[in-house]
């Protein structure tokens, strides 16, 4: 059993209100992603049939363009916004 528990961390931050989506799902997406990019080395350059790099790094863009509508997000912005300045 590992240390440390991304699982148990997302959980908590998420059912403390204090974020506007679920950290489980942002934390599973940037998995995905690094397995990804784990993966692209491994493929071939380009395959007609099959998993090539390209199929690789187009799911990989896939998840990192959710991740950045996510982090933009105009809630987002408006809660960074309502934090006072120190």
């Amino acid at each position: 059993m590992p240390l440390f528990s991304w699982q148990v961390l997302a959980d908590e931050v998420t059912s403390s209100n204090s974020t506007n989506y679920n950290v489980k799902d942002v934390l599973e997406t940037l998995e995905h992603a690094l397995a990804y990019h784990d993966e692209i080395p491994t493929l071939d350059k380009s395959k007609i049939i099959g998993r090539d790099q390209r199929s690789a790094l187009e799911d990989l863009d896939d998840d990192l363009s959710d991740l950045i509508e996510l982090f933009e997000s105009e809630v987002l912005i408006d809660s960074a916004n309502s934090i006072p300045e120190t």
